[in-house]
Formats: C-alpha cells, sequence, structure tokens
C-alpha cells in the first residue's frame, strides 16, 4: 500500500505531519536549530510517539532561514508608489508585454 501523508493539528503541538504505510505510522518534526531550541516539548512529542507501537518519530533539521539586509538607502514603497507600479503594470500587460507586466507586478509587491 502507498504511503499517506497526513497533517494532524495536537493540543500540545502546532502541526504534525504523518506518513502512513500499512501498521507503520511515521511521525516528521520539520524544524531549524533555533525553532528546536525554542521548543522544549519536542522530547515529550518523541516520547509519546515512541510509546506506541508500529509508530516511529522522526526529526528533521533543516538549514535557518537567510536574512538579508536591504542596501543602503533603500526604503519601503509607499501606497502611491505601489498602485503608480500595479498601473504601469496593466498598462504592459494591455500592450502584450505579459513579462514586463509581470516584473512591475511583482516589484509592486516586494516594495509594498
Amino acid at each position: 500500500m502507498p504511503s499517506r501523508l497526513r497533517s494532524i493539528s495536537c493540543r500540545a503541538f502546532v502541526r504534525t505531519w504523518l506518513s502512513v504505510r500499512d501498521d507503520e505510522v511515521k511521525v516528521v518534526e520539520v524544524k531549524s536549530r533555533s525553532s528546536l531550541a525554542a521548543d522544549p516539548r519536542i522530547r515529550e512529542l518523541a516520547r509519546a510517539v515512541d510509546a506506541r507501537p508500529g509508530w516511529s518519530f522522526e526529526l528533521l533539521l533543516v538549514a535557518e532561514p537567510e536574512k538579508l539586509d536591504a542596501p543602503e538607502g533603500a526604503r519601503s514603497f509607499d501606497r502611491g508608489n505601489v498602485l503608480e507600479r500595479t498601473e504601469q503594470a496593466e498598462r504592459a500587460l494591455a500592450s502584450g508585454m505579459s513579462e514586463a507586466a509581470l516584473v512591475l507586478a511583482w516589484s509592486a509587491c516586494e516594495g509594498g
């Protein structure tokens, strides 16, 4: 039987992923090192899962999100800038320049 992946919400834990195959259940928790350090209940979850016959717990550590600094002098768009970029994107799209419209619309979202 192919495995199924489910997401469940528990009272004590925000979200847990389950992989179910036949009579085996694998609980997978995905954390960065900083989020792991901030969640002392992970051991409790591992013990609770391992206590169930046919269940196993796996902790998957992922890289920390990259923190980017804005270039010197950079500032967010104000509402007027966002509306202007959106209008430019609409004009570009109406002129058949869909790639330019995408870039303009994207920059309006990123800058706002």
